[in-house]
């Protein structure tokens, strides 16, 4: 199942290169390496000198290759299964490298993007935990407004987590769902009320791992940070849609700033040219 990579500078041009089958069905997206016995280098006539990368690391070698070239690298591209290699676009990101394009996803389902509210407490305990500048391998679902339902948030969609500070909305954090289901990281499971609900997560409780039906959501995520404010010309454009397609935009809106937050209070859907304007702004701060 070959998948593909393209590396771009900033006059627009690209250079590609298709990345063939991964040796021995290791799939696409999940692979580590590992020797290959050899017994099948032998049947493949596989030379010995040669070492087993997975497509995801021979995808980020060509990209610090090209990061080392006189180009001056602006995006990448990607397939759906690089898209979905978690460590594959967290060293993409580490080395410079923010405009990382993928369809995400492997039912060919276009993936959507959400927006939550984190509100003042939330934030300050971000802070007094020394979070800021950390990554949240977790966040939570709940079935309150203090806790809003991640209704239709699937894996690859993105959600970004906005703060409103002074009349300004800033973006928090923008988070790629890996999975919605209880892990082994989650700790054990409460046998009681008094019992933390998620122990193995507990350095990020402050999201809502004690909120009214609180599940957990995995993602991966970019630092927190409380830097990025969304300039005031893009809040009014702002579109959210529901499920049958009707559009929305903020309200109380006054000269770039938001005077009231309760049309962020839950968890809504961005229509696609929103969601695009924030990757922009993720993109071109982290």
């Amino acid at each position: 199942m070959p998948d593909e990579l393209a590396v771009g500078h900033v006059r627009g041009r690209a250079r590609a290169s298709r990345l063939g089958k991964e040796w021995a069905g290791v799939r696409l997206g999940t692979a580590r390496s590992r020797p290959v016995p050899s017994s099948e280098r032998g049947a493949a006539h596989f030379p010995d000198e040669r070492a087993f990368a997975a497509n995801g690391e021979l995808a980020r070698d060509m990209i610090l290759r090209e990061l080392a070239s006189s180009l001056p690298i602006a995006w990448v591209t990607v397939g759906s299964a690089y898209g979905q290699d978690a460590q594959f676009r967290r060293s993409s990101e580490d080395a410079g490298i923010t405009g990382i394009a993928s369809p995400r996803s492997y039912d060919h389902r276009m993936s959507d993007a959400f927006t939550v509210l984190w509100t003042h407490d939330t934030c300050r305990a971000l802070r007094r935990a020394g979070r800021v500048g950390e990554r949240p391998p977790v966040a939570y679902s709940g079935i309150h407004q203090s806790l809003p339902t991640w209704s239709g948030a699937r894996a690859g969609d993105e959600v970004y987590a906005l703060h409103v500070n002074r009349c300004e909305v800033f973006v928090v954090s923008r988070m790629r769902v890996i999975d919605r289901e209880r892990g082994d990281c989650c700790g054990t499971a409460p046998a009681t009320w008094h019992d933390p609900h998620f122990p193995g997560h507990d350095d990020w409780s402050m999201l809502g791992a004690g909120g009214c039906g609180a599940t957990a959501v995995h993602v991966d995520a970019t630092p927190v940070r409380f830097d990025t404010p969304i300039p005031g010309d893009l809040l009014p454009t702002l579109t959210w849609r529901n499920n049958r397609g009707k559009t929305r935009n903020l309200k109380f809106v006054e000269n770039g700033r938001l005077e009231r937050s309760v049309s962020l209070q839950g968890f809504y859907r961005l229509a696609p040219e929103s969601a695009d304007a924030l990757a922009g702004l993720v993109a071109s701060t982290h």
